[in-house]
């Protein structure tokens, strides 16, 4: 690399502030600088154990058992080793990049369809419960109403739920705690009717045999006559 200070030209500025004007020789020295730092910078990004590792990376993603599938044929994402071969290291960044958005994508337009039917569900159950309007089933029957989900779709993409990017750990937490809430529901509501249905076996246990009771009737009427 040609020897050639970045400074060289810092003293050239007259006490009036202005710069004098450069000579060619000058200007060409400058443009040759530019380009032998851009040429250092790009083969230290080009580095081939960095680039080995991001193909790595992005070929680890293509052969997930859970993620592959959706990836190459949903996605249509090329993971040939040739293909990546060819790609700058700021290109294989931008493909990880890409695939990160596409999972979180897959997964946060289940989250939020889940914490929007829990939620209606929760108000549902507290409003039934404690006042005179019981409104039972509203929830199931709005996920069937097709305008409902177009309004619910159009607010995803105005808040860029698409794109949202959240921690797994975070979208590990909210489900657990959005089944847990939904099994406690449900089994709420089987052991009301459990109690139910246990009392009216204690009933039938006390309830009088009407047909016994009949025919010991017909036969003290028999007996008087």
């Amino acid at each position: 690399m040609t020897d050639i200070d970045p400074f060289d030209n810092l003293h050239d500025i007259k006490k009036g502030g202005k710069k004098e004007k450069k000579t060619k020789k000058e200007e060409k020295q400058d443009d040759n600088f530019v380009k032998e730092i851009t040429k250092e910078r790009k083969q230290e990004k080009d580095d081939p154990k960095t680039k080995a590792g991001l193909i790595f990376r992005i070929q680890y993603y293509g052969n997930n058992k859970r993620f592959g599938s959706y990836l190459k044929n949903d996605c249509d994402l090329n993971f040939d080793e040739s293909f990546l071969q060819r790609k700058s290291v700021e290109e294989l960044e931008m493909q990880i990049e890409k695939i990160n958005i596409l999972l979180s994508n897959k997964s946060n337009n289940n989250i939020l369809d889940i914490a929007t039917e829990g939620g209606l569900n929760f108000i549902e159950t507290i409003i039934s419960a404690k006042t005179k309007f019981k409104i039972n089933g509203t929830t199931a029957k709005l996920f069937q109403d097709e305008h409902f989900l177009d309004l619910l779709e159009l607010l995803k993409l105005k808040y860029n739920v698409p794109t949202l990017k959240l921690d797994p750990a975070v979208e590990i937490l909210f489900i657990v705690l959005q089944t847990g809430f939904i099994q406690y529901q449900t089994n709420t509501v089987l052991s009301k009717f459990t109690s139910h249905t246990n009392l009216d076996e204690e009933y039938k246990e006390y309830e009088p045999d009407v047909d016994n009771t009949n025919d010991i009737q017909v036969k003290e009427v028999e007996k008087n006559e």
